[in-house]
């Protein structure tokens, strides 16, 4: 199947799935739901078991009840909580951007 047939089949555009080929971005769970449908395939299928759990965890993390019913222990540290949330901040932020979470960069300042 050739990328513009595939663009057509998922509604997305041909520089998009050129992205995801070439390895410039990654795609979020949304659109891999939406090409392993016009494949005719599972999800699990087209990314593989270990990266679609990782997919999984990313859109847990970006749900307003993953932060609120963290599993962050009460007893950390500050350092250690905030070393945590950050982790968190930057699966959710990469998801959202289709990117891969070592290319977030994340700058506090106080």
């Amino acid at each position: 199947m050739s990328r513009s047939q595939l663009a057509e089949r998922t509604g997305l555009s041909r520089p998009t799935i050129w992205a995801w080929e070439s390895g410039k971005t990654q795609p979020r769970h949304s659109n891999l739901q939406t090409l392993a449908t016009a494949l005719g395939i599972a999800e699990v299928d087209l990314v593989g078991g270990s990266e679609a759990a990782a997919y999984r965890i990313e859109q847990d993390v970006m749900s307003s009840a993953a932060w609120q019913n963290s599993e962050i222990p009460d007893g950390l540290a500050n350092p250690q909580r905030l070393r945590i949330m950050i982790y968190a901040a930057r699966l959710a932020i990469a998801a959202l951007a289709g990117i891969k979470p070592q290319n977030v960069k994340i700058s506090i300042e106080l």
